[in-house]
């Protein structure tokens, strides 16, 4: 973890170096927040709302956290195939995304066999933006973006509409709401189809 965490901070001082994409969540960049990331104020990449995807192209110890043989073991006894790593993304900061499920973003030949593990290169408290979770949301009704369950340029519905039916059919079936607090190194998995976010940075 401290070699990965090294190597993020070696990218985010010389972005110039390196070839890969990353996303800015920010006004400012309307209408592309994803760009290369030379492309990217250094002072901005260092900041909020930044998400590096696929940083594990780039780093060894990315590649050996997320093929780490106590998740892929793990994966491969519960889908009952061999797992096969397919995108990693990389938050300096919790990213306050509004309530998802991940199989309607990263796209699986088979969407119920998709699950994600997160490992905190950080102990996680209450204002660091935590993830935010609905125990037994995998089991609710699939959002129709207006052409399936999977969002594409084709979509009618936005994000936005996709987190508030989330959130409004979690309440409506009383899912309890949980917030996760774990320490650095822990890993947390968990299938595509649980709604989940990140929450608020509080602030003193």
């Amino acid at each position: 973890m401290d070699l990965f965490w090294s190597d993020v901070e070696e990218l985010v001082e010389h972005p110039e170096k390196y070839k890969m994409w990353a996303r800015i969540d920010l006004p400012k960049f309307d209408p592309i927040r994803e760009r290369h990331i030379k492309d990217f104020p250094k002072e901005d990449l260092q900041g909020k709302y930044v998400k590096l995807n696929d940083f594990h192209n780039l780093s060894v110890a990315g590649k050996k956290l997320m093929t780490h043989p106590a998740i892929v073991n793990f994966l491969d006894a519960v889908f009952q195939q061999n797992t096969v790593v397919m995108q990693s993304l990389t938050f300096m900061y919790g990213s306050q995304q509004p309530t998802h499920q991940d199989y309607s973003w990263v796209t699986a030949k088979i969407p119920s066999h998709l699950a994600a593990a997160w490992i905190p290169l950080e102990d996680i408290k209450i204002d660091s933006g935590p993830l935010y979770y609905y125990i037994g949301s995998h089991k609710i009704h699939k959002f129709n973006f207006g052409n399936g369950i999977l969002y594409n340029n084709r979509s009618t519905k936005t994000a936005l509409e996709f987190a508030d039916y989330l959130d409004k059919k979690c309440a409506e079936l009383i899912l309890p709401k949980d917030t996760l607090l774990i320490k650095r190194g822990d890993v947390l998995i968990w299938h595509a189809s649980l709604a989940h976010g990140g929450g608020a940075d509080y602030q003193p």
